[in-house]
């Protein structure tokens, strides 16, 4: 008797475990899914950010800026900074 009682219980935490295990695999593939989500739109962003200082930037007509590549530097660079100063917060004079 105490042997399947035994049996029972260590089945049953078996079962339990492989659940819970199932449950957290699949709360980690969710997890993941959702961190690229946030990758892709927070690459887009900054893509359409640098676009918009591209086309500031190319209207200044700088001679420094004349290639596009030397354009999409300089908005890369720019939101950089522009990213960088944001996260400091404003700074109390």
């Amino acid at each position: 008797m105490g042997l399947l009682i035994f049996a029972v219980v260590a089945t049953t935490l078996v079962l339990c475990a492989l659940l819970i295990y199932r449950v957290a695999q699949k709360y980690r593939q969710q997890l993941n899914q959702w961190e690229q989500v946030q990758l892709e739109r927070d690459r887009a962003r900054c893509l359409a950010i640098e676009e918009g200082m591209m086309d500031w930037l190319a209207m200044l007509k700088l001679p420094q800026l004349e290639e596009e590549t030397q354009l999409r530097e300089a908005a890369r660079r720019l939101r950089i900074v522009l990213v960088e100063q944001l996260m400091r917060g404003p700074r109390i004079r």
